[in-house]
């Protein structure tokens, strides 16, 4: 993939102060390792982690976060329930790239095209898309259209999208790519082409794809299509002003906003029917 300038934008920000690094990797892939109260990398172990991926070397060297994690008191956490981590999660399979097969060759002699740039008006239209979601995931998908916000958020998705259209950036959105398109090659947001990228014939049925709605036959196996999913009004947020954190790490200690864990997913199981359901 061809770099689209993320990993060297400079904010003028220090990581440890006035005094520390510059803030780097803004818009690059940094998880698992260890951040700052703000969630920005630490330089030095991002550039263990460039290192590795640009050499083939050690992934098992890349620092980890969490290292030293404490309770705090006043979070009325119950570690009986959930563990605390001691460190993140390992990075998956991180050199599937560069495998190789006798049917699709190698990983490397394929290209995409790199994402849009952190600051670019495409990921803006895109966070504000996903807010909404956000905002929306306790809504049924057959009432979503309904909903006395759906208008707003219809509104203002077709504006930031048509602002990273008009924009023309290198690497931005597309039509008929990365955005619904009209016969005449114009932006078609609306009810039945909200929140889906612009595929044939999706805007046609419900959002979610049928084969998340029938069950199957796998030969004397039968799989239903139900899940357990999370309550309503759950809420997993991280904010740098430290106040909406249902889950957060700050200062070596890990909070949680309620004490029972466990009680984050419903008894009941059922079909998929709201964009929690599909997290």
């Amino acid at each position: 993939m061809v770099n689209n300038g993320d990993e060297g934008l400079t904010t003028g920000l220090k990581f440890d102060g006035l005094l520390g690094p510059d803030v780097i990797a803004i818009g690059n892939f940094h998880k698992t390792l260890p951040h700052n109260q703000f969630g920005e990398v630490d330089p030095a172990a991002y550039e263990t982690f460039r290192l590795a991926a640009t050499t083939k070397g050690d992934y098992e060297g890349v620092p980890r976060g969490f290292m030293g994690v404490v309770v705090a008191p006043e979070a009325g956490f119950d570690p009986s329930l959930v563990p605390i981590p001691t460190a993140s999660d390992k990075f998956n399979n991180p050199q599937a790239a560069r495998g190789a097969d006798r049917l699709s060759g190698v990983g490397t002699d394929f290209m995409m095209p790199p994402a849009p740039g952190v600051r670019s008006k495409s990921t803006a239209a895109e966070m504000a898309e996903l807010q909404w979601m956000a905002l929306f995931r306790d809504e049924p998908f057959v009432t979503l259209a309904a909903h006395p916000d759906y208008p707003t958020a219809l509104a203002e998705i077709k504006t930031h999208f048509e602002n990273a259209v008009n924009a023309n950036e290198l690497d931005g959105l597309q039509l008929g790519l990365d955005l619904p398109r009209t016969r005449g090659n114009e932006l078609d947001i609306r009810t039945e082409t909200l929140f889906r990228c612009g595929l044939l014939g999706e805007d046609k049925g419900p959002i979610v794809s049928q084969f998340f709605l029938h069950d199957i036959a796998y030969g004397a196996q039968f799989v239903q299509q139900k899940i357990r999913p999370y309550v309503k009004k759950c809420r997993f947020s991280h904010r740098t002003d430290r106040r909406s954190r249902r889950w957060s790490i700050r200062d070596g200690s890990v909070t949680c906003a309620t004490s029972r864990v466990s009680s984050i997913k419903t008894r009941s199981i059922r079909r998929i029917s709201t964009p929690r359901c599909c997290a």
